[in-house]
């Protein structure tokens, strides 16, 4: 190790262990690191000492900014910058693989449809930077790491942020900006002023480089080559290798054209030109500017695990291929999404939409801005890519779904029904105001989209937009989980019946055109029901609530006569899935998560509550503060237990059902509960003792109706968020504390007012209402009359009352918990709003609640979600031998 290494290694020993020397550039020399603080190899560039002298550590860590806020599935990561000691260092991941550079270096020339897909996807992630008012300033293969194969561009600004501040200076270091054989004129010039074009120039070398071998302009010297740079043609290419398509070289002699203006006008149209056959006519670019582009925290910068670079070969296979063959290789490994909320019953995940082509994931996450407001957004997950991409324009966005070209995402913001491209954009509204019971779509190859309009009804738009129409409505029935089969024609779909939905759900099939309906199988438990180009119906077999039971599921199928064969079981413990046309199959795990109940003070201290790490969700403090309930979900489903704080003891109080959202009566003598049981629903108490026999309050209702429970002071009345059904729209309705006693929605309170609380004299309801996409918390007088007042201000959820009754705890849109003190009487008045600790740590849409004594709260505190997202790829050759081992078995039987 030289003296410059160790000192380096002692300045940075408290985040990164140096491990060796990778090589050494223009500018900086290249460390292979490990990150201490998170646990992975990454590459760490020190400027050389030359440069950092003249340059100074503020201005650049300041500069190197701009280039954080980069992320391309093309693009390689920002992780990291500072100064230690002398050295100025930025940091980025570690890639298993190899520069462009090695290969060339190695291989000479590559294979034309490989140097083309490089170039294009060098050509993409310039486009994204571009748009974000960056230019690389030093394209070449040295820059271009290869990742499975992809491209992955590297030092991305890092050229900018030293010959911005550098400037004049520069000449003293002895060193210059940019490489001679890929500089481009006006670089080579030393212009100050340099576009876009001189990174569309430089690509354009790179690409010649890998058709021919050499870049267009070499030369004994750096001044030779310049020399050529500013008075020579590039020699041609088809006439040297007869392969090469003229439409390729035409696009490679346009980048390199010596004025700026001659080249293309953005790297989307290099792009086009190298897919599409023929180079449209360069014109002037618009103008664009970094200004209002967001800084978006995503502190979950994660690798892809070690099946991904097979994930990468396979990938590109396909992307050839089209449909997949039933001989390619099976690949199998599973996939972080950041950002996902943990799977719960309130909070039903469902699997990411695939492209039809099996490369790209879609889901909805959770993503907090520069100001730490937290936003719901889509994001894209290439599957050879490092690390999932924003989807720009998707804010507030869920339940994504593809069109059949790959090319728009449809999803839902609030009620509207509306489509982006893939790359993202400006929301283009398809459906507004419906009212979507399950929040899923399905886009069929005639531009038709079809979609649950409400419990009972399927509607169909336009991809264009336009009136929706009603395709099927029953009364008696509940419908969702539509799918538009590859014909165009008939839409698949699962019905069952309002009073017996759990157990016994039908595959029907509606004609487009006819509006005829077709019932295909006899009742089963179905979920999420694809039908597979192999002649095959894909389903999730079992009870949604008890995981256990859950299983991907298939059997043959003729769309004339329905289930033509034995049922094939294929995952076990599936909660949910989605499949692409060529054979990708995506599954989440249906495994139960572990948490910890903890206490947090208001100063955000913490310490455990109990010995055990189960799945804890709704803890609910009792009135004197000595006992916790809680729902603990298993493999079974969930059951309500109790924790006495002073004894330690953990008991359980229910044995059937699936049972949630405990509440404590006033006098502390009962608990009430949510219950589904087969295909019915309703609110049940129990003694808090354990001591006595449940009693259902009120009438029992289809589906999952009643969640969110809140107890009435005097015991008079429970409060509760009904939906009709997971995913469904949510309202506040009251029930008396009764047998048999009927529910009756607060008239105040809008029709998507949920999570509704009583203040501790029951003559106040906090809840939850969502306002363009956005849930903030407000309060109203109970029973009414009276209006309505805003508690949070830019986004809040989950609101508990004190118990003095005039504070009121939410959960701010930026993770922390809030205490709002109310004056209550006629108007609301906040007199006093106080920021109090960060809730982030706990499991989001888990709840939680506050003991007596106003000071401390429980919450869950997750420590392992087990729940995965798995990737199988070429699964259609999985199912295949699957069903063979089948009929041998049973030939042999």
């Amino acid at each position: 190790m030289t003296e410059a290494t160790g000192r380096l290694a002692a300045a940075l020993q408290d985040r990164y262990q140096i491990e060796r020397e990778l090589g050494q550039g223009g500018m900086a020399t290249v460390y292979l690191a490990h990150d201490l603080r998170h646990d992975r190899p990454v590459a760490l560039k020190v400027l050389r000492a030359e440069l950092a002298a003249v340059i100074g550590a503020e201005r650049f860590l300041a500069e190197i900014k701009t280039t954080a806020n980069l992320q391309h599935p093309h693009i390689l990561p920002l992780f990291d910058s500072g100064s230690a000691d002398s050295f100025l260092y930025y940091v980025m991941p570690y890639v298993e693989g190899e520069s462009l550079r090695d290969r060339l270096s190695r291989e000479k020339q590559l294979p034309v449809d490989e140097a083309v897909r490089i170039a294009t996807e060098v050509a993409e992630a310039l486009e994204y930077a571009h748009e974000q008012g960056v230019i690389h300033r030093d394209i070449k293969p040295e820059n271009i790491l290869l990742h499975g194969g992809h491209a992955l561009v590297a030092d991305f600004g890092i050229a900018l942020a030293v010959t911005k501040i550098g400037g004049p200076r520069m000449t003293e270091t002895g060193l210059s900006l940019g490489t001679p054989s890929y500089m481009s004129p006006e670089q080579a010039m030393g212009e100050r002023e340099i576009t876009p074009r001189a990174d569309i120039y430089a690509l354009g070398c790179v690409l010649y480089e890998m058709l021919l071998g050499e870049p267009p302009f070499t030369g004994p010297t750096a001044q030779a080559v310049v020399a050529k740079v500013m008075t020579e043609k590039p020699g041609p290419i088809v006439a040297r290798r007869e392969r090469v398509p003229p439409w390729v070289e035409e696009a490679v002699f346009t980048a390199l054209e010596k004025l700026p203006a001659d080249r293309f006008a953005t790297a989307a149209q290099f792009a086009e030109a190298l897919r599409a056959g023929a180079p449209p006519p360069a014109r002037a670019a618009p103008a664009r500017s970094a200004a209002g582009t967001r800084a978006w925290i995503q502190d979950w910068r994660s690798w892809v695990t070690a099946g991904v670079a097979m994930a990468a070969v396979s990938v590109a296979v396909l992307s050839r291929r089209g449909p997949a063959s039933l001989s390619a290789p099976v690949a199998r490994f599973d996939v972080a999404l950041p950002g996902r909320p943990t799977p719960s019953l309130g909070n039903f995940l469902v699997a990411p939409a695939i492209s039809p082509d099996g490369t790209i994931l879609v889901y909805d996450a959770m993503a907090r801005d520069s100001t730490g407001v937290a936003r719901r957004e889509l994001f894209a997950r290439r599957l050879d890519a490092i690390e999932p991409t924003l989807i720009p324009g998707t804010e507030g966005g869920r339940a994504p779904f593809f069109s059949p070209d790959g090319r728009w995402i449809g999803f839902w913001v609030g009620p509207r029904l509306v489509k982006v491209p893939v790359t993202g954009g400006t929301p283009i509204t398809l459906a507004d105001s419906t009212d979507p019971f399950m929040s899923t779509g399905s886009w069929g190859s005639d531009g038709t989209v079809v979609f649950p309009i409400a419990m009972d009804a399927l509607g169909e738009v336009d991809a264009r937009g336009g009136t929706v129409r009603i395709l099927y409505r029953d009364s008696t029935r509940i419908v969702e989980d539509p799918t538009v089969l590859p014909d165009g024609k008939s839409v698949l779909f699962l019905r069952c019946r309002r009073d017996d939905c759990g157990q016994h759900q039908e595959v029907a099939v509606v004609n487009l055109a006819s509006r005829v309906v077709r019932i295909l199988t006899a009742p089963g438990v179905f979920r999420m029901v694809e039908y597979l180009s192999t002649g095959h119906l894909l389903y999730v077999r079992g009870d949604l609530l008890v995981r256990a039971d859950a299983e991907l599921a298939t059997a043959p199928f003729d769309l004339r006569k329905g289930i033509t064969g034995d049922e094939t079981p294929v995952v076990e413990h599936v909660q949910s899935f989605s499949i692409s046309r060529t054979g990708t199959l995506v599954t989440i795990g249906a495994a139960a998560s572990r948490n910890t109940l903890v206490v947090v003070g208001l100063d955000g201290t913490e310490h455990q509550l109990g010995d055990s790490t189960r799945d804890y969700l709704f803890p609910a403090v009792s009135p004197d503060g000595r006992r916790v309930a809680m729902e603990i979900h298993d493999a079974a489903g969930g059951q309500i237990w109790v924790y006495d704080t002073t004894s330690r003891a953990l008991t359980r109080l229910t044995s059937q059902g699936h049972n949630t959202s405990p509440v404590w009566s006033p006098d502390a003598a009962r608990i009430a509960y949510s219950s589904a049981r087969g295909a019915a629903s309703a609110i049940y108490a129990v003694p808090a003792d354990g001591g006595g026999l449940e009693q259902r309050i009120g009438l029992a209702a289809p589906a999952i109706a009643f969640a969110r429970l809140s107890w009435s002071r005097g015991g008079a009345r429970i409060a509760y968020e009904s939906g009709e059904g997971i995913g469904s729209v949510s309202s506040t309705f009251t029930v008396a504390a009764a047998p048999d006693s009927v529910g009756r929605a607060v008239p105040q309170l809008g029709r998507r007012a949920g999570r509704p609380v009583f203040s501790g004299d029951g003559r106040w309801l906090a809840y939850v209402e969502s306002q363009s996409g956005r849930d903030e918390v407000y309060v109203s007088p109970f029973p009414g009359p009276g209006g309505r007042w805003a508690v949070s201000a830019g986004g809040g959820d989950e609101p508990v009352w004190a118990p003095s009754g005039r504070t009121l705890f939410y959960r701010g849109a930026d993770g922390w918990l809030y205490a709002a003190t109310l004056a209550l009487g006629g108007p609301v008045l906040i007199t006093h709003r106080a920021r109090l600790f960060d809730t982030r740590p706990y499991v989001a849409d888990a709840g939680y609640d506050v003991f007596p004594d106003g000071r401390h709260f429980v919450f869950v505190r997750e420590d392992r979600a087990s729940s995965t997202v798995g990737v199988t790829l070429n699964w259609f050759t999985d199912l295949d031998q699957r069903l063979q081992a089948g009929r041998g078995a049973r030939r042999r039987d």
